[in-house]
């Protein structure tokens, strides 16, 4: 595989600054026929991983197929003889979520209003069939204006696709990943659910539910499933969201609810603000 520090075109779109890089991709700025964009592709150390190579045609395939506002979108894809498959997203301004929560803790309101638009891509993402996986603050960018957006697809899965995993193996990362993930056994939609539980959690309380200095006790802690309740860790939290966010953390996945049902019972906790107030919301809370 080129180097695209050296080897700066990429079809019709020309490589400049990397932006980031993560498991086996790397994310560059460029510019296209149409403006600026970001290239996500193979890192070098990648490109005789077939499974990367398939993980990443993968991703092309559920951004292709599934379409929200606050889920990436795919602008384009295609295969270079030098650099492989690549895909073409739109340059997103802002933050990671990780880095604009940073330690702060929101207060409730504000939580909900920063997870409902996750809520509804990852909803989005599970009417196709598709289970994201990766669900984290490092997948989620925090726009300027408040708009929420979730990237990162290399993970996700529907049934009848090959996982491109040893069977066992754990998928995921750690203080975001479900019980029944950390094992290594089959997941569906409910796992995004979980994830999402320790977002919420995290967002109001400063740290996630389990979290430990290190990461196998924070995997161990979450297996035995027994944390703070939110209305213990803040007391600015009622007990309906508690109860919520405790039935996303269970570790039995058929007592969580579903990302629709998430969405519908966050949603009735917000009944006061209008969608701009949401986004008000998210820009000053974050």
């Amino acid at each position: 595989m080129a180097d695209p520090s050296r080897s700066i075109e990429l079809g019709t779109y020309q490589l400049s600054t990397r932006l980031g890089e993560g498991g086996s991709s790397q994310v560059y700025r460029a510019m296209g026929p149409a403006g600026a964009v970001a290239i996500k592709l193979l890192a070098p150390a990648s490109e005789l991983d077939e499974h990367a190579r398939a993980r990443l045609r993968r991703e092309a395939t559920a951004l292709a197929q599934v379409r929200h506002p606050a889920l990436v979108e795919l602008l384009d894809h295609g295969d270079d003889p030098d650099f492989g498959t690549y895909l073409v997203l739109p340059l997103l301004p802002g933050r990671t979520l990780r880095v604009a929560l940073g330690e702060h803790a929101l207060c409730p309101e504000a939580a909900i209003a920063l997870i409902l638009p996750i809520v509804g891509a990852v909803a989005a993402l599970h009417a196709a069939g598709y289970v994201h996986r990766d669900l984290k603050p490092e997948n989620v960018m925090v726009g300027p204006d408040g708009a929420i957006t979730v990237i990162d697809l290399g993970l996700a899965w529907r049934a009848g696709l090959t996982q491109h995993t040893e069977t066992g193996a754990a998928v995921g990362s750690v203080g975001y990943m479900a019980p029944e993930q950390i094992e290594g056994r089959p997941v569906d939609a409910r796992a995004d659910v979980y994830a999402i539980g320790v977002l919420l959690y995290e967002s109001i309380v400063g740290r996630r539910p389990f979290a430990r200095p290190r990461a196998n006790e924070e995997a161990a802690a979450a297996l035995v499933g027994v944390c703070p309740r939110l209305t213990a860790a803040d007391r600015r939290v009622d007990d309906a969201l508690a109860d919520l966010v405790a039935s996303c953390l269970a570790l039995d996945p058929m007592v969580r609810p579903t990302s629709l049902e998430l969405e519908a019972r966050l949603l009735a906790m917000v009944d006061w603000a209008d969608p701009l107030a949401l986004a008000d919301e998210r820009g000053e809370g974050a």
